[in-house]
């Protein structure tokens, strides 16, 4: 075999068969990667929820204006949701129903 060829031999990477073992690093890595993935998921989800309660709240608000005719404006009710958004979020865990 010439020094070409022998060098090529060298550099190239053994490929793994079914009777070797993946290194743990590599499992360890893989599980990084999906976790990280779950938690970028879980704070779009959690984002969505927050912004869905808001647009809930502040229509709930603005019913009490027509029906009991408080005075609050549009920007008041938004405000106030927002608020009530904030504490439910920081005090419950609040999950999508199904």
């Amino acid at each position: 075999m010439n020094l070409m060829a022998a060098t090529f031999a060298a550099l190239a990477k053994p490929r793994l068969d079914e009777t070797q073992v993946i290194p743990a690093e590599v499992h360890d890595l893989a599980r990084r990667c999906q976790a990280k993935r779950e938690r970028e998921r879980a704070a779009e989800d959690r984002a969505s929820i927050a912004a869905e309660l808001v647009s809930d709240l502040a229509d709930m608000v603005r019913v009490l204006r027509t029906r009991d005719g408080s005075n609050v404006t549009d920007a008041q009710a938004d405000e106030r949701a927002r608020n009530m958004v904030t504490h439910l979020l920081s005090a419950f865990r609040v999950e999508r129903w199904p």
